[in-house]
């Protein structure tokens, strides 16, 4: 019964199948999201004898190379990829995890042993929750299923919340739910009569001659192993390097493939809709068929936060989630379930300004002491030469990350909590776990390293995730293959940006592909009107959730101070008040 409801909390995950399997005190659901075998594949799929039950979300690219190997032992029922993995499972136990390439959140139960086997892939494209107590193991994609448990409860975790306060996304493996937890990327987890947890992947950066031909073929490896699919695939075409890229490639390998965008009706068009203009330039270079969803007057934008909120399970302070859930919506109206996108080449090839503006700061720690002091009269002068020399002063480390990311420093965290909070060192310690691993000499490098880590994982990934879930459209992400990550991971940080050019690598190798409008651009991003959005139509409803009654967590004065200094255009405070948003839609979504 209580696996039913939870299944029933969550079916955009899974609108072409559903089932349950129960044995004892085992009770296993799944909602098939039908890409690949749409024949046959159900599950929860079992072992001929019984022993083993899977569950499982996700594509293994891979299948077919593992199905050569293990069919002569295990004969098979169906074409899927599941079944891969539990003949997989049955052979090489957890050493399959090695094996596997895509993207996966599974569990496996084994009716005799009386163990559940659990694992989410290595950079964290699939979610999985948990809640491991002496009485009960529970797991599902979403938390909100999780909450259909009636010994669940809801309480606000505080050690999340100053990570959110600090991130603007909560890293694993905690969530904002106290008691619930989010298994890390690249992990497994063993339940049984104990709890055993395993990291089994890492990036292993790999010795490679950087070049441009090199980055070519990984790249276009990496996209076509991805247009593995018994459905149609489309592609996220936002009119930047990354996703043109993606699109040019998989337009070259599927006639007639379809793209799609988003723009905006608030704000300025040069501003807001830029890459929307590129988007179309990229289609009409690459002939795909290319569609746009405009969020504009008609679309009920309160409402369609609020429903952003509730999908996402936690707060997520990233505005970019309505667009993407748009799109991804409009790919699922004219028939495409899947979608690549760009997501990675950021953080795998050094696409942001603040790589190049670190860079800087490893230079100026090299000026001698001396030198630093007779410039003393020119930092109090100028603001930017004066943040620079304030980063310099720290050790490269989690405080130095932190200046590239904190949208509450600890100070104001102080400031604006109206509770108890952890402990000063909490956030720092937190992100020095990542950002230490990397043995390298380069700060850049552990810079990448700790946003693939922990930016990618919890944040981009669940975004997009549960933005395209919610519209039943699985996203892939063909910068993320574990291979080109560790091939990009060992190419020299000072050759990804050759020239002092961001992403320059990446941007050389595929000179031929790109329009050179987009090519040439600086960088921008993909940025909602949300500051106009905060002034017009989601002032009303930002102004409840920011009032006195509604504030359980936050000193109102400090939260009215932030926002009507950002109305009134005193002070630019649109991510520290996209994080408060997000917070309290999501508090009145599952607390109250």
């Amino acid at each position: 019964v209580l696996a039913g409801r939870m299944l029933d909390r969550m079916p955009h995950r899974g609108p072409d199948g559903r089932g349950v399997h129960t044995a004892g005190p085992l009770a296993l659901g799944h909602l098939r999201l039908s890409i690949i075998d749409l024949a046959t594949g159900a599950q929860p799929m079992s072992t001929p004898d019984g022993r083993f039950t899977i569950v499982f979300n996700g594509e293994i690219y891979n299948h077919r190379d593992l199905r050569r190997e293990l069919e002569p032992e295990y004969p098979y029922r169906t074409s899927s990829d599941t079944e891969s993995l539990l003949h997989g499972w049955r052979r090489w136990g957890p050493g399959m995890l090695d094996r596997l390439e895509g993207m996966f959140a599974f569990a496996i139960a084994d009716r005799v042993e009386g163990t559940v086997f659990c694992a989410r892939d290595r950079l964290g494209k699939k979610p999985f929750y948990y809640v491991d107590r002496p009485d009960v193991f529970i797991f599902a994609s979403e938390i909100k299923a999780i909450l259909e448990h009636p010994g669940i409860p809801r309480e606000v975790d505080p050690e999340a919340l100053e990570l959110f306060l600090a991130l603007g996304y909560v890293p694993a493996p905690w969530t904002m739910f106290r008691g619930i937890r989010k298994l890390p990327a690249g992990h497994w987890l063993r339940a049984g009569a104990k709890t055993e947890i395993r990291e089994y992947w890492d990036v292993r950066p790999e010795t490679v001659v950087p070049g441009e031909e090199a980055v070519r073929e990984r790249v276009r490896a990496a996209v076509k192993k991805r247009l593995i699919s018994d459905v149609p695939v489309g592609c996220y075409l936002s009119g930047g390097i990354d996703s043109t890229i993606v699109s040019g490639l998989a337009s070259a390998e599927i006639r007639g493939m379809r793209t799609f965008s988003a723009g905006f009706s608030e704000g300025p068009s040069e501003k807001f809709n830029a890459d929307l203009a590129l988007a179309r330039v990229a289609a009409k270079q690459f002939g795909t068929i290319h569609e746009e969803v405009l969020v504009d007057q008609a679309i009920d934008l309160p409402a369609l936060v609020r429903q952003v909120a509730w999908a996402l399970d936690e707060p997520l302070a990233n505005a970019a989630s309505i667009p993407t859930f748009l799109v991804a919506r409009l790919a699922r109206e004219r028939g495409v379930p899947v979608l690549l996108s760009g997501d990675g080449a950021d953080e795998l090839f050094a696409g942001y300004d603040r790589y190049l503006s670190d860079a800087l700061v490893s230079s100026y720690r090299r000026v001698p002491g001396w030198a630093r002091a007779m410039a003393s009269p020119l930092l109090r002068l100028n603001a930017n030469l004066g943040k620079l020399d304030r980063k310099a002063r720290l050790d490269p480390g989690p405080e130095r990350y932190l200046t590239w990311h904190e949208a509450f420093p600890r100070e104001m965290r102080a400031r604006l909590i109206a509770h108890d909070l952890p402990g000063p060192d909490f956030v720092r310690e937190v992100v020095r776990r990542v950002v230490d691993r990397p043995v390298t000499d380069c700060f850049q490098e552990r810079l990448l390293y700790g946003d693939l880590k922990l930016w990618i994982a919890e944040e981009s990934n669940m975004r997009m995730d549960k933005m395209s879930m919610l519209a039943s459209v699985e996203t892939r992400a063909p910068f993320l293959d574990h291979h080109l990550v560790e091939f990009a991971a060992g190419i020299p940080f000072a050759e990804k940006v050759r020239g002092r050019r961001y992403k320059a690598l990446l941007r050389d190798a595929f000179a031929d592909l790109l329009p050179a409008e987009i090519r040439t651009r600086s960088k921008w991003g993909f940025i909602p009107p949300a500051s106009e959005w905060l002034r017009g139509r989601l002032n009303p409803l930002a102004k409840e959730m920011f009032s006195p009654e509604k504030l359980r967590w936050f000193r109102h004065g400090t939260v009215s101070e932030l926002f009507d200094d950002h109305v009134a255009k005193r002070a630019y405070h649109l991510p520290r008040l996209w994080i408060l948003l997000a917070f309290q839609l999501w508090q009145e979504t599952y607390l109250s």
